[in-house]
């Protein structure tokens, strides 16, 4: 088993050195540090990046479509029955109860985010709508990326180079969820710029990931797109995995929580160690950080010598809800305490 654990070691290093290509499965079910996804974040079939079903308000083929959005982005109040971050997609969309459209206005800048789902049209001719929209806004749009089940649109405005912004758009049972966010520092700075008090931006506006040396402190509720959450069923060892996505975070910071490789923790629910090196006395419970995704730099937790604590208050096939505390890496990064809800 320790040659398996170090072999996943091997694969996830050279996998984000890359910045591409899909990992193997853990064939012994041992921690790997590599995601069963491609590393930029995709999901498997049966999951979506957007996720989320049921929703409230009334659609309207009538209403703002993106033509009557402004230079902004954002839809005219009264030209629709929605307010959005980019203009509503084709079809007939309703705004989600759980992810309706927010600004939310921080030291750091602001940050619009909404979620629609949507019938009557397909995947191809939404990602269309907006290869066509967008530039007449003014963005730049580069080309579709399939995250395996979504399609992500990042979207960038030469004007201003510290915002960033992105759509993610895929199939969720019966209808197609659409997934806009867009953030823009407070000063509109270039994101490899540091942030008014100093601390770097970690790759992205500084809005969900700011770092001091080497603290990190981050935001999961304020991340540009909706985390990866899948229970993976394998014989072996089913573990619990959630990641988040690095072309649109920035970064990619990877739990997984495996429930048979190693004894202290085999599902339940509590506070348990974060620990992974031992396949009888760690808990099973791995993080992994990279700092810049698919960039240079190396993967920290590879090394299996991660410490910290995680109080699971929800972790099953509907969501998941967890606390980390004590979060370090061998190197002597660390995180402020968080919560992850999802």
């Amino acid at each position: 088993m320790k040659i398996w654990r170090l072999l996943g070691a091997l694969v996830v290093c050279l996998v984000l050195a890359a910045g591409c290509g899909e990992s193997a499965e853990d064939a012994g079910g041992a921690p790997s540090g590599t995601d069963d996804e491609s590393q930029t974040g995709s999901n498997s079939d049966s999951e979506s990046n957007s996720g989320g079903s049921g929703g409230s308000g009334d659609s309207s083929e009538d209403g703002s479509d993106g033509d009557d959005a402004d230079a902004t982005g954002q839809s005219d109040p009264g030209g629709g029955d929605f307010e959005t971050v980019f203009g509503l997609p084709p079809g007939n969309s309703v705004e989600t109860d759980w992810a309706p459209f927010t600004v939310n206005e921080t030291e750091f800048g602001v940050d619009q985010s909404v979620v629609f789902e949507v019938t009557g049209a397909t995947v191809a001719e939404i990602v269309a709508h907006y290869q066509m929209t967008l530039p007449e806004m003014g963005y730049s749009v580069d080309e579709p990326i399939d995250l395996g089940g979504t399609v992500a649109l990042n979207i960038t405005d030469p004007a201003n180079p510290g915002l960033t912004a992105v759509i993610q758009i895929g199939e969720t049972g019966d209808f197609i969820t659409v997934n806009q966010n867009m953030s823009i520092p407070a000063d509109h700075a270039s994101p490899s710029t540091e942030a008014s008090d100093g601390s770097a931006t970690g790759g992205t506006t500084g809005v969900w990931r700011v770092t001091e040396g080497a603290t990190v402190a981050i935001d999961w509720s304020a991340l540009p797109s909706t985390p990866f959450f899948a229970l993976t069923n394998a014989d072996a060892d089913p573990y619990f995995h959630i990641h988040t996505n690095p072309d649109s975070d920035g970064f990619f910071l990877s739990f997984e929580l495996y429930t048979q490789w190693g004894e202290a923790w085999t599902g339940e629910l509590g506070t348990y160690e974060i620990s992974c090196d031992d396949p009888n006395t760690s808990t099973g419970i791995c993080v992994y950080y990279d700092p810049d995704g698919s960039g240079p730099e190396p993967v920290l937790g590879s090394d299996f010598a991660t410490m910290g604590s995680i109080t699971i208050d929800q972790l099953d096939e509907s969501g998941y809800s967890l606390y980390v505390e004590g979060l370090t890496f061998s190197d002597g990064t660390s995180f402020t305490p968080f919560t992850l809800v999802g």
